[in-house]
């Protein structure tokens, strides 16, 4: 699908375009992609704690803006970061995120196997509830893996 470049002031409605941002020295990519509704973002290379959070802030502003309840996110480039900063991310941006949209999120993390284990392991679940909707996180190995999940999630969650 052909992306529109977008300047941060110059942000079109979810329901009419799809766009592709990259920030951070293309460290971090972020696209939308109507058709399946779904926010892609995509993390490469090392990146520091001061990246971590300047591209995990620049997601909430999108979210905030096009309201995606479908995510991708696709680490499997990207080095290995402290363990610090993933909990940040754990407990600050999902439920951030929750709060921003008062639904279910689904979300597929592309990751190389060897990163799994230290997922799971750091993953609590109190900040994946906001009353009463849940952000729910699948791992795979590979993007259609996770896009094919949440096409089935979302099946499910229309009956």
């Amino acid at each position: 699908m052909e992306g529109h470049y977008l300047s941060e002031a110059n942000l079109y409605p979810a329901s009419n375009y799809s766009l592709h941002k990259d920030y951070l020295n293309k460290k971090l990519s972020l696209a939308f992609e109507p058709c399946s509704e779904t926010l892609v973002i995509k993390w490469a290379g090392a990146v520091s704690s001061e990246e971590i959070r300047a591209g995990y802030k620049a997601i909430l502003k999108l979210v905030e803006e096009i309201k995606p309840h479908k995510w991708i996110i696709d680490v499997h480039q990207r080095e290995q970061i402290k363990s610090q900063d993933q909990q940040w991310v754990l407990k600050n941006i999902f439920s951030q995120a929750l709060r921003l949209l008062c639904r279910d999120i689904f979300v597929a993390v592309v990751l190389p196997v060897q990163s799994y284990q230290t997922l799971v392991s750091e993953l609590n679940g109190d900040e994946f509830i906001f009353e009463g909707n849940l952000l729910i996180i699948n791992h795979f190995l590979y993007e259609e893996e996770g896009r094919r999940w949440l096409e089935d999630v979302t099946l499910l969650n229309k009956i």
